[in-house]
């Protein structure tokens, strides 16, 4: 993994957090999806 990939991943992880927030209404729905992404990144390297 280099230098440049980490914040790309970053940012791409923030923004879809964004999203979530913006496309769902329940903040417990947004959580459990934030969690799973943070596992699967966690799992991926």
């Amino acid at each position: 993994m280099n230098k440049i990939s980490l914040p790309i991943s970053i940012i791409a992880v923030l923004l879809s957090v964004v999203s979530f927030f913006y496309n769902n209404s329940s903040s417990g729905q947004v959580y459990v999806d934030v969690n799973k992404l943070i596992e699967g990144y966690n799992r991926h390297y």
